[in-house]
């Protein structure tokens, strides 16, 4: 309760310094862009396409489900702001960047070749650099991945070699 008291005098109070000419500088400015002042007070101008302190992301407007939520204070689960002012993109498996929740993203969305259709890095596998396929761990750790035609874990299985190649 108190903390809504302050917010809505906060909130009256840049509204008064917004209309009130006295107290703006000679150019009209009430304190907005890094100008004048607001006696500590900081103007909540989400969607004005400018990021300010407070604010998550400004992706010009106060619409939830765009990526940017409509208070400006979260970027929403599955999207990333990179330019402040344009709107928000989704995530995109596929698109040789990580970003969260993907582990990997090797510029495709085909399975089987160290990172998944979802962007998930697949056992036997270590995907090092985005948009660059991904490369077998190891031959002996009992995953086929990568040029290798078996992998017995080791094992000197009779038909899978040290290299783990088939043997005749």
């Amino acid at each position: 309760m108190g903390f809504s008291r302050v917010l809505t005098g906060a909130v009256g109070l840049c509204l008064a310094l917004a209309i009130v000419p006295a107290c703006s500088d000679e150019s009209g400015s009430s304190g907005r862009d890094g100008e004048g002042g607001t006696g500590g007070v900081i103007p909540l101008d989400c969607g004005d396409s400018v990021r300010d302190a407070v604010e998550a992301c400004d992706d010009g407007n106060n619409t939830s489900g765009d990526g940017c939520a409509a208070d400006c204070a979260m970027i929403e689960p599955g999207y990333r702001c990179p330019t402040v002012g344009a709107l928000c993109v989704q995530i995109v498996c596929g698109d040789s960047r990580i970003d969260p929740p993907e582990t990997c993203d090797d510029g495709n969305g085909t399975g089987g070749d160290g990172c998944s259709a979802t962007c998930e890095r697949e056992a036997g596998w270590d995907c090092p650099l985005p948009g660059v396929a991904c490369i077998a761990t190891e031959c002996g750790d009992g995953i086929v991945a990568g040029f290798e035609q078996c992998d017995d874990g080791n094992a000197s299985t009779p038909g899978c070699s040290e290299e783990c190649q088939l043997e005749d």
